[in-house]
């Protein structure tokens, strides 16, 4: 398990290294260091046959993803890549650890409810309805 959150780290920063060696702007790094580190965790869990850990049950997934492109973008910018990339790394699997450790998360989403309004309007469609259906002239043979 471990190595898998020193996994997504690396799979974050490795992104966020080539998409600034391409020169491309930091947020392409960000948002790329991120794709890849979620894609690569999906591909891992498909293999494994279970279900990605990125549709929840999960500490700071893609969370920590970011932190870690961020930094490497950082260290990159200052010259230092290959120090970028371990750098990332550890904090990346560092920060995913303590939130295992902590039991943080990030908050689900609520179920949308439709509001008391909805079923009086479906109501009142349907009456509508039946009443053009009433109007209209019957199809039936006599």
């Amino acid at each position: 398990m471990r190595a898998a959150l020193a996994a997504w780290s690396s799979w974050a920063a490795t992104g966020a290294q080539k998409t600034l060696a391409d020169a491309l702007a930091w947020l392409a790094a960000l948002l790329l260091g991120t794709i890849t580190a979620v894609g690569g965790g999906m591909t891992r869990d498909i293999f494994l046959r279970r279900v990605p850990q990125i549709f929840g049950g999960n500490t700071l997934y893609a969370t920590s993803a970011v932190l870690a492109s961020g930094v490497l973008v950082v260290v990159y910018r200052l010259g230092y890549p290959s120090l970028g990339l371990v750098l990332a790394t550890v904090t990346g699997a560092a920060l995913t650890l303590l939130a295992r450790w902590r039991g943080w998360e990030l908050p689900e989403a609520h179920v949308w409810q439709p509001s008391p309004g909805w079923p009086r309007a479906a109501r009142l469609r349907r009456a509508r309805d039946d009443d053009k259906q009433q109007q209209s002239p019957s199809d039936s043979k006599e």
